[in-house]
């Protein structure tokens, strides 16, 4: 579901492998109430290997 939500244009068994029942059973989902945020931003050229622009790429 979170691929799904966040990388809707990537499909189970064309660009990754499917889940099994053991790796899902193992698995934990954690919710965190954040109560502050900080950070800086970094700007890199558009050549920058690896870069992106976000909302590109049918990203949100």
């Amino acid at each position: 579901m979170l691929l799904d939500k966040y990388l809707p244009h990537l499909r189970p068994g064309e660009h990754y492998r499917p889940i099994t029942d053991d790796e899902l059973a193992r698995t934990a989902v954690y919710a965190f109430q954040i109560e502050s945020w900080s950070g800086k931003q970094k700007i890199a050229p558009a050549d920058f290997p690896g870069a992106f622009t976000y909302g590109a790429h049918g990203l949100p």
